[in-house]
């Protein structure tokens, strides 16, 4: 599902674009492998490189960061069926058809 949300531990954000969410995990991405590798705290001049690297890449893909991400169907318009339509399980609900739950599935003795 083309989604431009996002969640880091209990904090969820949404941005504007998929090109913009993609940019962010990218940022984050970065900062956490900087956190785990114990890397020193950059310097002014690291900060003015990555500030730039990143208005860079914004201009380079400037029309991916315009307008709004594009949102998929959750669910696929359907035609009306009749009156009947709780005979196979399933629920009309203006006009789309929501299908029955899947069936449990029983746990593998294997495991």
């Amino acid at each position: 599902i083309s989604c431009s949300c996002f969640s880091i531990e209990d904090h969820l954000f949404s941005t504007r674009t998929l090109a913009e969410r993609k940019l962010w995990l990218r940022a984050i991405s970065n900062v956490k492998v900087k956190l785990q590798n114990r890397a020193p705290s950059p310097t002014r001049e690291d900060l003015v490189d990555y500030r730039h690297a990143i208005r860079e890449h914004i201009r380079m893909s400037k029309a991916a960061f315009q307008g709004q991400a594009p949102m998929d169907a959750l669910l696929h318009r359907q035609p009306r069926r009749s009156t009947q339509s709780g005979m196979d399980g399933g629920e009309e609900l203006r006009g789309f058809l929501l299908a029955p739950p899947p069936a449990p599935v029983a746990p593998d003795p294997a495991e």
